[in-house]
């Protein structure tokens, strides 16, 4: 099944309302659709523990506060911390990307091991 047809049939098995669905169907293929575009955000989590987080989304605004809640209420617990920019990307150099094809069924170790 395309991408678009599955992501709609879960949209239905999950109860939401047609309307919602049309809606958003227009906006993706309206002219003045905004393209997703790519954060990059840091962190350090318990033990000081570095995280770099890559997000891509239509909005910015969304992406920085739902960033920011999972950092600060779900890692924060245990004393994660946004972190400035710069601070954790200069311990990393970017070597490659690994894709992992949604639905797959994959689980932890199985990505690691692709990786």
């Amino acid at each position: 099944m395309p991408a678009p047809l599955s992501v709609i049939a879960a949209a239905r098995r999950s109860n939401v309302p047609a309307e919602n669905i049309r809606r958003a169907i227009e906006r993706a293929g309206a002219k003045g659709a905004v393209a997703p575009a790519a954060s990059l955000f840091e962190a350090y989590a318990a033990g000081g523990c570095s995280l770099v987080i890559s997000v891509l989304s239509d909005n910015q605004n969304r992406a920085v506060a739902e960033v920011k809640n999972v950092v600060n209420n779900k890692f924060g617990k245990g004393g994660a911390k946004m972190a400035e920019p710069g601070s954790v990307t200069y311990l990393y150099e970017r070597r490659g990307r690994v894709a992992m094809p949604a639905g797959g069924g994959w689980d932890e170790d199985g990505m690691l091991e692709a990786a």
